[in-house]
């Protein structure tokens, strides 16, 4: 019920795009208007390795189309994938091959013995990047023959140095339009602290918001670090400015112009009196006033 539910809902935010033409998909996608993202729900079509689904890029709506990420073709896909599988399998060799019930054992097994002894979720066995991993290396197995994993792998620091490289690159990929919607006040930030269960450290996330010159909206998590100390209002702002400053070539006096939303922690609304401009979140207030109130009625 649930699931049917579930698919009556998308057909009908899909339905103002059904008669669009593919081209005006594909003019949509160049203009940013759409955007493309991975399948959230499908892992059982091949189709899915190969394509991306279309989405209204500002409510991230699926629209009822996907994009070839090998040649940027576009097809309806809300009915079924048969047009896709013709396409991948006709233009880029990619044909569906059932796996025989004792291999599909094996890796059952396999799995098992990995979450046991790993000690790792089941809820990682469904992540998209899990499976865009295994797939890397079937397909790796398919086009080398035999291989040993330890050969193939890469150390662990390998893989925590080439993330901070990566990191780096994407952030200075956003640098220009980051630096133009602060200064140009179209930003808006929101951040928050915790610290951790075990280890008893002090993290801080920040995530920026911003309002393109065509009216898209985007959002960024920009931050996730640990600073020292307490988590004071001026340990906040040091730790704000010192990271926006390392990672970003943001100034103080351009992160002051970000406009702020915050809980009511105090010595985040402490922080916030560095910013020129900051609100308190109008959520957080209602459900906390829904709270309070469940509990005194739940004791009078």
């Amino acid at each position: 019920m649930a699931a049917a539910a579930s698919d009556a809902a998308v057909r009908a935010a899909a339905s103002p795009y059904e008669n669009m033409t593919s081209d005006e998909v594909k003019a949509k996608l160049q203009r940013c208007e759409f955007d493309a993202a991975k399948n959230p729900y499908d892992f059982h079509s091949p189709c899915w390795l190969v394509f991306n689904i279309v989405r209204v890029a500002v409510k991230k709506v699926y629209i009822g189309w996907s994009v070839c990420t090998k040649c940027g073709s576009v097809f309806k896909s809300l009915s079924g994938t048969s047009s896709m599988q013709r396409h991948i399998e006709r233009e880029h060799g990619v044909v569906r091959k059932n796996p025989p019930e004792f291999l599909k054992e094996d890796v059952l097994k396999a799995l098992v013995k990995y979450v046991c002894k790993d000690k790792v979720s089941v809820q990682g066995l469904d992540g998209v990047g899990f499976r865009d991993l295994l797939q890397k290396f079937l397909d790796f197995g398919h086009a080398h023959g035999p291989l040993d994993v330890n050969d193939l792998l890469p150390h662990r620091t390998t893989v925590s140095d080439h993330i901070n490289i990566e990191a780096k690159k994407a952030r200075e990929k956003l640098m220009p339009e980051l630096h133009a919607a602060i200064v140009e006040r179209r930003s808006g930030g929101t951040l928050d602290t915790w610290t951790t269960n075990y280890t008893q450290k002090h993290i801080l996330g920040f995530t920026l918001s911003l309002v393109t010159p065509e009216f898209q909206s985007r959002s960024y998590n920009l931050l996730m670090v640990r600073f020292e100390g307490a988590e004071t209002a001026e340990n906040i702002w040091e730790s704000v400015v010192k990271n926006f400053a390392e990672k970003y070539s943001v100034t103080a006096e351009d992160v002051k112009k970000i406009v702020m939303t915050t809980d009511g922690a105090q010595a985040v609304l402490n922080a916030m009196e560095n910013f020129d401009e900051s609100s308190y979140c109008m959520d957080h207030g209602l459900n906390l006033t829904r709270v309070i109130l469940a509990k005194k009625c739940r004791f009078t």
